[in-house]
């Protein structure tokens, strides 16, 4: 059985993004994000994927979901696969990865799939509360992983980024049971 792990960043109001791209900049995090998902394999949608400005995260098995995974047949690149929502653990079974982790990287449909199914979330809390209205939210507050058997098992201490002053800091939360266990 293979084990998901959200990873994201939000800030105060829950946004995560704006107009495809993340609405900060904050280099340290995206060395973190990095240092947690290189060797592995990370899950997106195809905006997500389309937003990345060098194509394929590099030292990673890149799953594309996408409606339409027909239409990118003839696009071969060395670990990029394009599948259906449906057919992520079809594919992922037939993968040698068992030393491998597995993370779900966005963007909110994608999180929101995923979302029963994590054992794991990183989250990197962004301390600002901008809120635009062309802005996508993540589909689960703190309050949500709370109630949803989550427990917080990490926390950092505040951090301010050196290149751009933004204030963040890294919360891991582990899930501790499952909805069966309640029954």
């Amino acid at each position: 059985m293979v084990s998901y792990i959200g990873i994201m960043a939000m800030n105060k109001r829950n946004v995560i993004g704006r107009n495809n791209k993340l609405p900060w900049h904050i280099p340290e995090d995206l060395q973190y994000f990095r240092q947690l998902t290189e060797h592995n394999v990370v899950i997106m949608g195809r905006k997500t994927f389309e937003s990345l400005p060098t194509g394929p995260l590099k030292n990673r098995i890149n799953i594309i979901i996408t409606r339409d995974p027909e239409k990118y047949k003839e696009e071969i690149q060395k670990d990029v696969f394009y599948c259906a929502q449906n057919e992520v653990g079809e594919l992922l079974e037939n993968m040698n990865i068992e030393k491998r982790k597995v993370f779900v990287i966005g963007g909110a449909e994608i999180y929101k799939i995923f979302f029963p199914f994590y054992t794991e979330i990183y989250l990197t809390v962004v301390l600002n509360e901008e809120q635009r209205p062309d802005d996508v939210y993540s589909p689960f507050t703190v309050n949500d992983l709370e109630k949803d058997f989550y427990t917080e098992s990490e926390k950092s201490i505040i951090h301010t980024s050196k290149k751009t002053q933004q204030r963040y800091y890294y919360v891991k939360y582990t899930k501790t049971k499952t909805n069966t266990d309640n029954k």
